[in-house]
């Protein structure tokens, strides 16, 4: 089952969207057309379910990632009334050249 992901920054709410393609206990394979802009640690956002786990890269290739999973899947955090999706910033990418 494929899911929707948003891949986070370690200390900020900008993200790259990306798709959990397989995913296990230990760690995931995730599609993302920015592979080479994640960085080596960052938070795993699960959209449909929620959840957030600290993540390492282990592999990538061009449009796809391997991650081990760094710690457990948290609650995402809610302000208030207002969706996670409020307050999280998309990175805008479209300057970016893919070499």
């Amino acid at each position: 089952m494929l899911k929707a992901a948003k891949l986070l920054a370690p200390k900020a709410w900008a993200f790259v969207d990306g798709v959990v393609r397989d995913i296990s206990e230990t760690g995931a394979r995730i599609e993302c057309d920015f592979v080479h802009l994640v960085q080596d640690e960052f938070r795993l956002l699960i959209v449909t379910n929620a959840t957030i786990r600290p993540c390492r890269v282990v592999w990538r290739g061009k449009k796809e990632m391997g991650v081990a999973f760094m710690g457990d899947a948290q609650p995402a955090p809610q302000e208030g009334s207002k969706p996670l999706r409020s307050r999280i910033a998309r990175v805008d990418l479209s300057d970016v050249v893919v070499a």
